[in-house]
């Protein structure tokens, strides 16, 4: 991995701590799947991209395995990613 990459990495998991993503991840039960815009919604923000922003870390905390994800397909041919915790 890069020294770019990791810095990146880095970023994103402080953010995921500072905004104790784990914890409101946990709450939902073992194997419990969440997608973004459930985990924005009860972040204290404002932000309107906060879903665009936690789909973007997930994404990138997927691929590198801290983040189990699945994709389900809806009506309309759109797909929601899901993720949850590995512990």
């Amino acid at each position: 991995m890069g020294l770019v990459s990791a810095a990146v990495l880095l970023t994103v998991l402080k953010i995921v701590i500072e905004l104790d993503l784990r914890e409101i991840m946990a709450k939902a039960g073992p194997g419990a799947f969440l997608c973004p815009s459930e985990l924005a919604g009860q972040l204290p923000t404002q932000n309107p991209n906060a879903s665009v922003m936690l789909h973007r870390f997930f994404r990138l905390l997927a691929t590198l395995s801290f983040l189990n994800c699945s994709h389900r397909n809806l009506p309309g041919s759109t797909v929601k990613r899901l993720c949850s915790l590995f512990i």
